[in-house]
C-alpha cells in the first residue's frame, strides 16, 4: 500500500509540475482546472493499478 500512494504522490508531483510549466498561465481558474485534470489522472492511474494487480492472479496467461 505505501509503495502505491509514494507512486501517487510521485506522479501528482510531476503532473503539477509539468501542468505549470506547459501552461504559464497562474490565473485562478486556470489553476482550478489543473487542480481537477491532476486528480482526475490520479484517480485513474489509481484505479488502473488495482485492476491491474487483481487481474494478475486470477487470470492466467499461456502463450499462443
Amino acid at each position: 500500500m505505501r509503495k502505491y500512494l509514494s507512486h501517487l504522490f510521485r506522479l501528482g508531483a510531476i503532473l503539477v509540475i509539468v501542468w505549470l510549466l506547459l501552461s504559464s498561465i497562474y490565473e485562478p481558474l486556470m489553476l482550478s482546472f489543473g487542480v481537477i485534470s491532476v486528480f482526475i489522472s490520479l484517480w485513474l492511474t489509481k484505479r488502473m493499478l488495482r485492476i491491474d494487480q487483481e487481474q494478475s492472479h486470477s487470470i492466467p496467461v499461456q502463450p499462443a
